[in-house]
């Protein structure tokens, strides 16, 4: 037979006090003034009975649960990894639950991905995918403006957290233009933001430059960073850490002699900052981004307002990766595709 669950009325039964008294203890009321010997009646009665408050009877009473939500694509990306450990423990120092809710790219999953948080009750939540047309043509019931924050996106309805990568890519363009004869080939995934400063810093930087748009799925990724390895364009620049990785395998497997250089976004610890086509990397500090971004979205949890959270990044050549404030440890990963 199931155990029914403990409620405040049996806590105050238990420890010979009314229910409003163990509800200000509960929900540490400073206007619950009592003996030290009553707070440890009630204390040991809540362990006697098991008693865990209700999440959802905490929201109705103070509008509040404590639970932050993130969405993100998958953790076969390494980079989503590290980001959703690091705001783990980030909103654990915060005293908040972190509930992460995984979808993959199209409309009806990230719908989804966003309604399955909303029916959790949580405060704030921390968007990772593009919901731009969603949240335009179809907001989910429930989400309100004072309760998302995007990451990595322009908005000018909703509080956003991004990196300004326009002088570390601009100066990466220049950086890849001595080495490729004046030409760079931007290989880079649908991002609006990377293909603008990429783009702008080539025109600032008399930098010729050749379009190849990398796919999000897997498979598509691959055979698109194949044929560029075919095309075996001198100086190629990458907005992916995933793609860079894809590029530089499929290099070091079947096209061996062709010696490009490399530049990337790197944000944490990896082993691909150890390969030698690897002539520099565009740096930011994740573990700063997970930080502003968590408390940002507690700001948001608790009053509704928030400014835009935005970090540096700078370009670091090769001969300079040991300047790198890397992040401690390496990433470890939930599975593969």
């Amino acid at each position: 037979m199931e155990r029914k669950r403990a409620t405040l009325k049996d806590v105050a039964q238990l420890a010979g006090v009314s229910f409003p008294l163990v509800s200000k203890y509960v929900n540490q009321d400073p206007r619950g003034r009592m003996s030290v010997e009553t707070r440890q009646r009630i204390a040991d009665a809540i362990q006697r009975l098991g008693y865990r408050p209700s999440s959802a009877a905490r929201a109705l009473r103070g509008g509040r649960t404590g639970m932050l939500g993130l969405v993100v694509s998958n953790f076969t990306n390494p980079y989503f990894a590290h980001f959703a450990d690091a705001a783990l423990q980030e909103a654990s120092r915060h005293g908040c639950q972190l509930l992460i809710s995984l979808c993959r790219h199209g409309k009806e999953e990230e719908m989804h991905a966003l309604e399955e948080l909303l029916s959790r009750q949580v405060d704030a939540i921390l968007c990772y995918e593009n919901l731009s047309d969603i949240l335009k043509e179809n907001p989910p019931a429930g989400l309100r403006r004072d309760m998302l924050l995007l990451m990595d996106q322009q908005s000018e309805e909703y509080a956003t957290a991004s990196i300004d990568l326009a002088a570390s890519v601009a100066e990466a363009v220049r950086f890849l233009g001595e080495r490729g004869a004046g030409r760079v080939t931007l290989a880079l995934s649908a991002s609006d933001t990377w293909h603008r400063l990429a783009e702008t810093g080539c025109h600032r930087h008399q930098v010729q430059f050749t379009r190849h748009l990398i796919p999000s799925p897997r498979k598509e990724a691959e055979e698109a960073l194949h044929r560029l390895c075919e095309a075996a364009p001198p100086a190629v620049l990458l907005n992916g850490m995933r793609n860079a990785t894809t590029f530089l395998s499929l290099i070091h497997r079947e096209f061996p002699g062709y010696r490009p250089a490399v530049v990337t976004h790197c944000n944490f610890c990896t082993e691909l900052l150890e390969n030698p086509l690897l002539e520099g990397v565009i740096y930011s500090d994740t573990a700063e981004l997970v930080r502003r971004s968590v408390a940002a979205a507690v700001e948001l949890a608790r009053s509704g307002r928030t400014e835009n959270v935005v970090i540096p990044s700078q370009f670091v050549p090769q001969s300079e990766f040991h300047r790198i404030r890397l992040p401690e440890g390496r990433i470890g990963l939930t599975g593969s595709e």
